[in-house]
């Protein structure tokens, strides 16, 4: 598998996770999932951090440098849109590191993974839809 095989392979990956974390977030189950939910966003965060370093570190650099205009300014768009959501991930789980922190400020918790979720995905499918087919053809 290429490397922009594994990286594509990866979003449909973190995409199901992000659904299966805002799945159980109304605040009448979180007592109840809150494991889950913790367990989950610590197997998130790996992914996340392995996929956006590539592409952060990789990736972009290298459509940086490329001599087809438009994949340039694409990846330029992309870069200054969309370039905090890994310190953004890091302040999160710092945050959100103990229990009774979630508990006590359950609707923040929520709210916060919701807006973080909501983000990554839309990284994701902005990718998808707009760099990824440019990069194929």
């Amino acid at each position: 598998m290429s490397p922009f095989e594994t990286l594509k392979v990866q979003h449909g990956e973190i995409l199901e996770m992000i659904s299966e974390v805002l799945a159980q977030l109304p605040a009448d189950r979180l007592p109840t999932y809150i494991a889950n939910i913790r367990s989950s966003l610590a197997i998130l965060a790996g992914k996340v951090s392995v996929h956006l370093a590539v592409e952060d570190k990789v990736l972009y650099p290298h459509l940086l440098q490329s001599a087809n205009h438009e994949i340039k300014n694409l990846a330029r768009s992309f870069v200054a849109e969309m370039g905090g959501i890994a310190q953004q991930f890091a302040e999160y789980r710092r945050k959100w590191a103990d229990l009774p922190d979630i508990h006590a400020q359950a609707e923040d918790f929520i709210q916060e993974t919701r807006t973080l979720m909501t983000a990554l995905a839309w990284r994701i499918e902005r990718e998808d839809e707009r760099l990824y087919p440019l990069l194929e053809k």
